[in-house]
């Protein structure tokens, strides 16, 4: 789940600098929170969840026990889970071999995660740049 997580950071982080080299070189640079709400809507990340889970998830939904308390992470499993039934309708495939398939292949429709979470994400990039760059030099 760490690696996932660390991906996902990775993503929004390179996502973040293309959006903010665009905005800058077209001169549309707004804000940074402006830029940040940007990127989350309208980047296409692949989805951050490890296979185990997100199985474990589904079976829980199509039985009808899913509890989630996060609004973003509900939508972000009632997209995962409507690829896969779809996956299972066109293929006729497993309920595992349609979501490896999705998991693999999909595209999320955004980054399911808040603002404050993406202003973290950028925030200790931005310490660690500085860190590894002040262990280079010295």
């Amino acid at each position: 789940m760490f690696n996932n997580r660390r991906l996902r950071n990775n993503t929004f982080v390179n996502y973040f600098r293309l959006a903010y080299r665009e905005a800058i070189l077209s001169g549309n640079y707004v804000s940074r929170r402006a830029l940040i709400k940007k990127v989350i809507e309208e980047s296409r990340p692949l989805f951050d969840v490890s296979y185990d889970y997100a199985l474990s998830v589904i079976n829980k939904m199509r039985s009808g026990k899913l509890t989630v308390k996060n609004p973003l992470k509900c939508r972000m499993w009632h997209e995962i889970y409507n690829y896969v039934t779809d996956e299972m309708r066109r293929r006729d495939v497993t309920v595992g071999e349609a979501l490896a398939t999705v998991l693999a292949e999909k595209h999320a429709s955004q980054f399911y995660i808040s603002y404050i979470q993406a202003s973290k994400i950028l925030y200790h990039e931005k310490v660690y740049i500085f860190h590894s760059y002040r262990r280079r030099s010295a």
